[in-house]
């Protein structure tokens, strides 16, 4: 107070004259009568914003890592038109367009996540992933909703278990590797080591990766072949059991084929090549 002229006696009769305890503090303000009224209101309302909490504000650093107010930031009343250009009206066929790109909120997504047959588990994480609009823009076009959610919300994660470095993965080859597995040109079993591959090396092509597996796609014509041999081998089996054969047959289809089809597809081809012989069911 000194240092505005205000002497420490005329502090201490003010403080006797208000009744201020010991740690009672009080407000003095000069000016104008119309802005000393406007003022001193304004310091009424911040002492009781305090009863209700520390009021958002604009702090400065000070010594020994303390901070001081500043001022309080800035409300809606700091907004306000730009005045030196015109205005532009929506028309609403542009609210219409934007209304129509924004996502969906989390309730629609949950109830359109179990209408495509996602459990509680799988609905709860992907509503929330980041992979969630591309996820549902996949499965608009075709893909399976359950294999998609196992992939994206399991199968990424395992990879990254695996050392990949899933920030390298652009969202171009995510489409690619999400198409590839829709159209049958990667299988389960080198899901995960090729998107290892991918993230490690992102010059190499998906078509690279695959071959270098070892484990790419067999032809339906190789696949037909390796599965008549191993039914050919097998018939008095076949004869005895019929398509029971099928479980003890799979081990020996799945080693030969070594992830080229999925065990659906191989049970498919053994059922299909057993119908052939003729064998009872």
């Amino acid at each position: 107070m000194p240092n505005y002229g205000i002497s420490e006696n005329e502090v201490a009769e003010t403080r006797k004259h208000l009744g201020c305890s010991g740690k009672d503090a009080f407000v003095i303000v000069a000016g104008p009568k119309e802005k000393a009224a406007k003022a001193i209101r304004a310091v009424a309302e911040r002492a009781f914003a305090c009863l209700e909490g520390v009021p958002e504000e604009t702090r400065g650093a000070v010594d020994e890592g303390n901070t001081e107010y500043l001022r309080p930031l800035p409300g809606a009343a700091r907004m306000y038109p730009e005045t030196d250009l015109e205005s532009i009206p929506i028309q609403e066929k542009t609210l219409v367009k934007i209304r129509g790109g924004l996502p969906l909120g989390i309730t629609e997504r949950e109830k359109l996540y179990r209408k495509w047959g996602l459990n509680e588990k799988h609905v709860n994480e992907m509503k929330l992933s980041n992979f969630a609009r591309m996820f549902e823009r996949k499965v608009n076009e075709g893909l399976d909703a359950k294999r998609l959610a196992v992939f994206l919300l399991e199968g990424l994660v395992e990879a990254r278990g695996k050392g990949a470095k899933t920030e390298n993965l652009s969202k171009k080859y995510m489409e690619e590797f999400l198409e590839a597995m829709h159209k049958g040109a990667i299988v389960k079993e080198i899901q995960v080591e090729a998107l290892v591959e991918k993230s490690l090396h992102p010059e190499k092509s998906l078509e690279e990766i695959v071959k270098g597996t070892g484990r790419g796609v067999a032809s339906q014509g190789e696949a037909e072949k390796i599965v008549g041999e191993i039914v050919a081998k097998n018939k008095k089996l076949i004869q005895e059991q019929g398509e029971r054969a099928i479980a003890p047959l799979m081990g020996d289809a799945m080693k030969q084929l070594k992830g080229k089809l999925s065990g659906k597809e191989i049970s498919e081809l053994l059922k299909k090549e057993i119908g052939k012989t003729g064998a009872g069911k």
